[in-house]
């Protein structure tokens, strides 16, 4: 579990700088994410995108306060305050190099002919939050109530990607960039976790929501992912072309659009299949060394 955690947030580590490197380095990928955020304004005056304001701001320093002492209160509850540290550690470290990366180190060249919005948003702090609080939550809970947390806490952060594109705060690649960051992190979590012996199979997992959600997320991706592909080919069509710009910038919208919503669900999908059939923050277990002592894991480990 350790190995796989480690791998997991080495790989989201790389797709990070990858998403950057091809969405807000290059010229192909400015030119697609201008086009996108010009077709919200489309979207202006739409009940929609009001609706989407209103979900954003529903992220603020009190509400990730009482996420935070949330995730304290159930890892206390449940006397596991390692597992409650490992929680905390994927929400603040996920939103504090997010901030970081997006205030201080990452930069938005203009690299077409094009007037565009040259203000770095990469990444998505809101998009942080979302997933890398879903992932806290998951993390912390007993077992049994993971699939009720992924059920309506994937849908929520889902919904949060697709409004950080739909409100005009962000591009696709914010929000992508979010998702990898919160899964960096909590991968990583899980690895510490694992590391410790504090992660212990399940000798079966009661979580009847669970199929549920992995259900619905899967249709979230599948659909994203095809709407995406369809409205990205659409606008590759019409871009450039005399009179239909509009048509083009509002089909990069869509595609942008549908892409935040899969990766979002790919990124909840991945969280779950590390947590999968393991009971995380349990004390270790102990084995006997030779003449009766007994050692935990990680000192079993050292001799």
């Amino acid at each position: 579990m350790s190995r796989r955690g480690l791998v997991t947030a080495v790989v989201a580590l790389v797709l990070l700088v990858a998403v950057y490197w091809l969405m807000v380095r290059t010229g192909v990928g400015q030119r697609f994410e201008d086009a996108a955020l010009r077709g919200t304004r489309e979207y202006a005056n739409r009940p929609e995108r009001q609706a989407a304001n209103e979900h954003l701001r529903a992220i603020t320093t009190g509400s990730l306060g009482a996420l935070c002492l949330l995730v304290v209160v159930i890892g206390g509850v449940r006397r596991r305050w390692l597992l409650a540290l490992a929680s905390l550690f994927t929400l603040v470290g996920g939103l504090v190099v997010a901030e970081v990366l997006k205030r201080y180190v990452v930069a938005r060249p203009l690299l077409h002919g094009q007037s565009g919005d040259v203000r770095n948003s990469f990444p998505s702090g809101h998009t942080t939050i979302a997933m890398a609080g879903l992932f806290a939550l998951l993390m912390v809970v007993a077992p049994r109530w993971r699939g009720l947390v992924a059920l309506l806490g994937a849908l929520w952060a889902v919904g949060i990607g697709a409004n950080t594109v739909s409100a005009h705060w962000h591009r696709l690649s914010d929000t992508v960039g979010g998702d990898l960051i919160a899964l960096a992190f909590g991968a990583a979590a899980l690895a510490f976790l694992a590391w410790c012996g504090r992660a212990a199979p399940l000798a079966a997992e009661r979580a009847p929501l669970m199929k549920v959600a992995v259900l619905v997320l899967g249709f979230l991706t599948v659909t994203g992912l095809a709407l995406g592909a369809l409205f990205a080919v659409l606008y590759a069509r019409d871009a450039g072309q005399p009179g239909v710009i509009g048509d083009a910038n509002w089909e990069a919208y869509l595609a942008a659009q549908s892409f935040a919503s899969a990766a979002s669900a790919i990124t909840a999908l991945v969280m779950l299949a590390l947590l999968r059939g393991v009971d995380f923050g349990a004390p270790p277990a102990r084995e006997k060394r030779a003449g009766g002592a007994v050692a935990t894991p990680w000192q079993a480990r050292e001799q």
